[in-house]
């Protein structure tokens, strides 16, 4: 939280250990509206890199940001 103003960049992806970048849509989705959130109430103006490697993840990681924004507004 105190770090969020100097971060130039975050990288969000998906873990189910031993996996990594995986889509977000393996973590709870509470989690990671908790993460945009914070994002959005520090007003956060860096870059959010969606870490993923398959165009599925990296679709289902947008539609759980796009879900976020739609119950945010």
């Amino acid at each position: 939280n105190q770090f969020l103003p100097v971060t130039g960049e975050i990288h969000l992806h998906g873990v189910q250990w031993p996996d990594e970048h995986l889509g977000l849509d393996v973590l709870p989705e509470e989690s990671v509206f908790q993460w945009m959130d914070l994002m959005r109430a520090q007003a956060f103006e860096g870059i959010l890199n969606i870490e993923v490697f398959t165009p599925e993840d990296l679709q289902t990681s947008l539609d759980l940001v796009n879900r976020f924004f739609s119950k945010r507004q």
